[in-house]
């Protein structure tokens, strides 16, 4: 049987936060993404068609190499998120802080605490990259 590893799957967290008033920095729950397992060669590209995106950095998805990336956000009106940037990454030299900005705007998640979107603030996004594991 034929196994690559093509699938990314997101997975997002709620916020954890005690005590927090808006406007100062809130952590929210990691979103994971795993690169899934499976039994199949990936669809063809049409000529003339964009790939599919990535959200696994190829090479470390190649070498089974697993991170965590934090990247910090400004919050602005209606709980969007701005200026977002890597603030650390577990693993450097891979390319993970890009595909976690990558993900983070395909996300677009606003920023809840408590089921209140907040309007004001620094919001510390953890990203995990997980590899699925055989079965």
């Amino acid at each position: 049987m034929d196994v690559r590893l093509i699938a990314a799957v997101f997975c997002l967290a709620a916020a954890t936060v005690a005590h927090a008033a808006e406007g100062q920095t809130v952590q929210l729950g990691a979103l994971t993404v795993t690169a899934k397992l499976v039994p199949t060669t990936p669809p063809p590209v049409a000529a003339g068609e964009a790939p599919p995106l990535r959200y696994y950095p190829e090479q470390a998805q190649a070498n089974r190499i697993e991170a965590d990336v934090m990247l910090m956000c400004q919050i602005v009106e209606g709980g969007g998120t701005s200026d977002c940037r890597v603030k650390s990454e577990s693993v450097s030299g891979q390319g993970f802080g890009e595909k976690a900005l990558l993900v983070w705007f395909q996300v677009k998640q606003p920023v809840k605490v408590g089921g209140d979107v907040w309007n004001a603030g620094t919001a510390l996004v953890p990203i995990k990259f997980r590899m699925e594991k055989p079965r």
